[in-house]
């Protein structure tokens, strides 16, 4: 049988396509692909080590502040220890407790030790959610920033004598 040249109307060629019946969709939605991972190399690794343990230190100093809401400061020359456990000089200099105070304005001035670790777990785990999805120029950026303010808290709690015990 001899094949005739057929001449398709436009309509049909143009309409649209119609989606496979429900069921057939074995692949998930690609809202929900991964995106692909920005690219990591030692730079990076060097990075989070200093983010990481410059937050932990932070987070030590902070619950030992936290775990001692009764520290007094004094001058370290010939210390005893008063009735209300406070330590001070002879003669007894001691320096206004309110130098041992949080200045995070979201932890408040004397937080608990509860408050103190469930703001860290939340930090902790904001930044590095947030820099999972950033790209590498982003990133570094970010954990510069969050290195310095970390390297910050510490310094400033040294200064102030608290240590990790």
């Amino acid at each position: 049988m001899p094949v005739l040249p057929v001449s398709v109307p436009a309509q049909v060629v143009s309409a649209p396509v119609l989606p496979p019946p429900a069921g057939l969709y074995l692949a998930p939605p690609l809202a929900s692909q991964p995106s692909p991972a920005p690219s990591w190399n030692h730079t990076d690794t060097a990075l989070e080590a200093v983010f990481w343990t410059t937050f932990a230190v932070d987070w030590l100093q902070t619950l030992e502040v936290a775990r001692h809401p009764q520290w007094c400061i004094s001058i370290p020359y010939s210390q005893e220890l008063t009735s209300s456990g406070c330590v001070v000089t002879r003669p007894a200099q001691v320096v206004h407790p309110e130098r041992y105070t949080e200045h995070n304005p979201l932890l408040g001035r004397h937080p608990s030790a509860r408050k103190v670790n469930a703001y860290f777990l939340a930090t902790g785990l904001t930044y590095y959610v947030v820099t999972r999805k950033l790209s590498t120029r982003w990133r570094r950026g970010v954990t510069l920033t969050a290195i310095t303010l970390e390297v910050l808290a510490v310094n400033g709690n040294i200064q102030a004598g608290i240590r990790i015990r």
